[in-house]
């Protein structure tokens, strides 16, 4: 009987696997339930909508499918590469206590120069950790109420105050976006919980 090559078996293997769906990984859905919330560092707050799987690169890979309904936008993300993309779970129990502190701590002065301090809040902005968004909205909101801002730093006050009053809304415990802000100028004041 005729024996195949062992290349010629690895590729039968290849083109069989793409054929043939891949499990999902449930450890990696735990936190993408239906339903459920993420927050990606420039759309802010998105619903889980539906698992999928998309044939990339010749392989089947698992996705999570994911809605706006603010910026009514829609995307999938490969489950492997949520948070390489940002994506993270609302902010909680911990977390939202280190938040609270950070924006409550000292103002934390900044180049005079506009420009500068700006560059220095968008850099802080694009890594899409919510710690620093908490500490770019506590010195640009200390610094609107003492002195004033420039035009670019209050539209990106603006920005980043959305995003972030957005994300509180969603907690356990802030009912709505005017308990939310409510919460970040109490906190940004050092008010206690």
């Amino acid at each position: 009987m005729h024996q195949p090559r062992e290349g010629a078996r690895h590729a039968d293997a290849i083109r069989s696997a793409r054929r043939e769906p891949r499990e999902i990984d449930r450890r990696s859905l735990i936190r993408t339930a239906i339903g459920s919330t993420l927050v990606h560092p420039r759309h802010g707050a998105l619903t889980v909508t539906a698992h999928r799987t998309r044939v990339v690169g010749g392989v089947d890979t698992p996705m999570v499918a994911l809605h706006s309904e603010l910026h009514q936008l829609s995307l999938q993300v490969p489950v492997a590469q949520l948070e390489e993309v940002g994506l993270r779970e609302v902010v909680a129990g911990d977390q939202l206590a280190k938040l609270r502190a950070v924006l409550g701590e000292d103002f934390v002065e900044e180049p005079s120069n506009w420009s500068r301090r700006f560059k220095s809040y968008e850099q802080k902005v694009a890594t899409g950790d919510i710690m620093l968004f908490a500490e770019v909205v506590r010195d640009l909101s200390r610094r609107n109420w003492d002195k004033g801002v420039s035009p670019g730093e209050k539209r990106l006050l603006e920005k980043v105050r959305k995003q972030l009053i957005d994300e509180l809304a969603l907690v356990d415990g802030i009912v709505g976006e005017e308990a939310a802000e409510q919460y970040l100028d109490a906190a940004i004041r050092g008010e206690s919980a």
